[in-house]
């Protein structure tokens, strides 16, 4: 398996930029790679993951763990009311959508309340 200075190392190349490029573009220190190779440095913060990751045009999970991750599943919101309420098995159609209108007008208080603390 590659690990982050050789993923990073290909990049650069791929890209046909260098470690002091790559430190002027994102502002990371310019021993940094040096210190990947070595051993001092095992992986870097998420803030300058992220901005390698953009210089290079890849994604973070990529630059740090050589895949792309799969997108979380999104839920609908059909999939919430059931989870919500207990698959409303008691409830018609209208009730469900009417207490799902509730719910979401009292987080939006809720929300505007914690604001203003």
């Amino acid at each position: 398996m590659e690990d982050l200075y050789t993923r990073l190392t290909r990049l650069l190349e791929k890209k046909g930029s260098n470690p002091y490029q790559l430190a002027k573009a994102t502002g990371i220190y310019s021993g940094f790679i040096t210190d990947l190779k070595m051993g001092r440095q095992k992986s870097m913060s998420s803030k300058k993951a992220a901005k390698v990751a953009e210089y290079l045009g890849v994604s973070v999970d990529y630059l740090l763990y050589g895949k792309e991750s799969e997108a979380p599943p999104v839920a609908s919101d059909e999939d919430l009311k059931a989870a919500f309420f207990g698959g409303g098995s008691d409830l018609t159609q209208e009730e469900i959508d009417s207490l799902w209108e509730e719910t979401k007008n009292f987080i939006e208080f809720r929300k505007a309340q914690m604001r203003k603390k």
